[in-house]
């Protein structure tokens, strides 16, 4: 009798293989780990930009032996860098002069520090499906009647939305609100206090896009 042999390519579905090959597909970058365990679940750790990781999702789960994703874990570089700059931003004041809403003169290099953040955010929020709002806080020192004060923290933060409108930051991305006195630098009134209250500080708010 005659033998007749049919040969067939052989996947191997060995978790070890199935990571190998998944890697080599899917050339994640360094900062970034793909295993595959028993079952078939494939674990995305680290960093990566938002554009290789949406590549890998629709690819990954077209490959032998990848039956489901796992991204907890995962970060894309892009939203790692909008929280970065969202705490920088939220950890910077600009300071005013005495009873009035214009900045005081040494300012200025610091207004064009935030005015770049916030550029930055609201350029990067969408590529990780974000939407960003920025508060904008208006305060005053405790001279004056409580009336005038609250009118002046509310003129101190639409002074400074007003630039960065200038500057291309569309204003449906910006909040306003006065203060008054109610949220003083410190409790004391020293001279340094009175004027460390008489300030704009700036709050991030950011929500998945619909």
């Amino acid at each position: 009798k005659n033998v007749v042999s049919r040969w067939e390519p052989y996947i191997s579905l060995n978790p070890q293989f199935v990571t190998k090959r998944t890697e080599k597909l899917l050339q994640p970058p360094e900062t970034t780990s793909l295993k595959v365990d028993r079952n078939g679940v494939l674990y995305m750790t680290g960093t990566a930009p938002q554009q290789w990781i949406d590549r890998a999702k629709r690819l990954a789960l077209n490959l032998p032996g990848v039956s489901q994703l796992q991204t907890e874990h995962l970060t894309t570089i892009e939203l790692q860098e909008l929280l970065k700059t969202k705490t920088e931003l939220e950890r910077e004041i600009l300071l005013f002069a005495n009873d009035r809403p214009q900045l005081l003169p040494n300012q200025q290099q610091k207004l064009e520090k935030i005015v770049a953040a916030i550029q930055k955010l609201t350029k990067m929020a969408p590529i990780v499906q974000k939407n960003v709002r920025v508060e904008i806080k208006g305060h005053a020192d405790s001279d004056g009647s409580t009336e005038h004060n609250m009118y002046l923290s509310k003129a101190r933060a639409k002074r400074i939305s007003l630039v960065l409108v200038s500057r291309g930051i569309r204003s449906s991305d910006l909040t306003i609100i006065g203060v008054g006195t109610q949220e003083p630098w410190q409790q004391d009134v020293s001279q340094n206090n009175l004027e460390m209250n008489r300030r704009v500080s700036f709050k991030v708010f950011l929500t998945d896009a619909s």
